[in-house]
């Protein structure tokens, strides 16, 4: 989680350009508003990149079904815990 910077969305406009840069340098910056994420602002990833991110998540999900425990989440929830990986959205 180092590599993340949290800030609010004023403060995401007063410092774009630098918020920029920093994303230029491997820095991802996720921009709140009103104490809700809304903004992820990140290096692009080419698409083979994602498409073995996507795979990776899916092996997760698939490994975990076979453990089969009862986890009382719904799908959003289990996003949410996914993208605090720090990895992309489905």
């Amino acid at each position: 989680m180092s590599n993340m910077l949290v800030v609010g969305a004023s403060e995401a406009r007063q410092r774009f350009f630098e918020l920029i840069s920093l994303a230029q340098e491997g820095k991802e910056i996720l921009v709140e508003k009103k104490g809700k994420p809304v903004v992820r602002i990140s290096l692009p990833q080419d698409k083979k990149t994602a498409k073995q991110l996507k795979r990776q998540k899916l092996a997760a999900v698939r490994r975990l079904a076979k453990i089969n425990l009862d986890v009382n989440m719904t799908w959003k929830e289990m996003e949410k815990i996914m993208s605090d990986a720090h990895l992309p959205h489905f």
